[in-house]
């Protein structure tokens, strides 16, 4: 279980809406599962109705459609890939906050967008789920793994170098080509992919701001 697992919980009983971001493959989706009513039922736990994925186009319909499953939690994973996804949330709460807990789930760019407005305000929580830390695993070999291969679930329980090195590369790729186009127009991907490799041998240094021109570029990186 997850270390915000009871807090979130908690929200959603108190009838508040739950933003939940935090990094690309950080185990929002798989956490999400947890709050979902009867998913050990589903060998595929995407096909659960209370869990709607805008990138799935069969999910997408049931969300821009009125009539919405019968369920008492639902899950919106990736909502703010739709344009006016503040007014639809906002719309959605009003209207079905008494019998309905709503989860919004997404990668660090839902914590960059919701800044932009306050449409919102006062009608949600927000939380950032963090990688695997020495105190949600508490056993030594346990840290010696996290010590090698990081806090992401994924590469963590594989535990496998060679698994980990694919990992990277691919989660990379998908940061770069799917997340900051979303939030950037952006000429040179090169670059970038450049700017990625250079940043973990930086780590401690002190950073050369000046010559950081595309700050929300780089703010975008940082977060995840």
């Amino acid at each position: 279980m997850r270390y915000l697992k009871d807090f979130i919980q908690d929200d959603l009983n108190k009838n508040k809406m739950v933003l939940l971001a935090g990094p690309r493959q950080v185990g929002k989706t798989t956490f999400s599962f947890d709050f979902l009513d009867g998913i050990s039922k589903y060998d595929v736990k995407e096909d659960h109705p209370g869990y709607l994925n805008w990138d799935i186009p069969t999910k997408r319909k049931v969300i821009l459609s009125e009539s919405l499953p019968d369920v008492n939690t639902l899950v919106l994973d990736e909502i703010h890939k739709n344009k006016d996804w503040r007014n639809y949330l906002k719309g959605l709460y009003d209207l079905h906050k008494s019998r309905l807990k709503i989860l919004v789930t997404g990668s660090a760019k839902l914590d960059f967008y919701r800044r932009g407005g306050d449409s919102l305000q006062g009608r949600y929580f927000f939380y950032r789920l963090h990688p695997l830390s020495p105190c949600e695993i508490q056993d030594y070999d346990g840290i010696d793994r996290l010590l090698e291969y990081g806090g992401f679930p994924e590469p963590y329980y594989e535990n496998d170098k060679r698994f980990w090195l694919r990992w990277q590369n691919l989660r990379q790729k998908r940061l770069i080509e799917e997340d900051l186009i979303y939030l950037e127009t952006i000429k040179d991907l090169s670059q970038i992919e450049v700017l990625m490799t250079v940043l973990p041998s930086r780590v401690g240094s002190l950073p050369p701001f000046r010559n950081l021109q595309k700050t929300t570029v780089f703010r975008a990186i940082w977060q995840s």
